[in-house]
C-alpha cells in the first residue's frame, strides 16, 4: 500500500465529466443516498455473525 501511494500520478486530464445539472445533482445524490445508507446500516448488523465468528 505504500508503495503505491508513492507512486501515485493523478491523471493530466479530466476523465468525465457531467455537463447536464439534473444528472450531475442525481448522480450526487445517489453517491450521497449510497454512503448515508452505509453508516447508517452498519451497526445495524451483527459483525460476529456476518464473518461467521460466532
Amino acid at each position: 500500500m505504500a508503495i503505491m501511494l508513492w507512486y501515485w500520478q493523478t491523471f493530466p486530464s479530466v476523465i468525465w465529466s457531467i455537463e447536464n445539472e439534473n444528472a450531475r445533482f442525481t448522480t450526487l445524490g445517489l453517491a450521497v443516498f449510497g454512503v448515508a445508507y452505509v453508516l447508517v446500516t452498519t451497526p445495524v448488523i451483527n459483525h460476529s455473525e456476518f464473518l461467521g465468528i460466532r
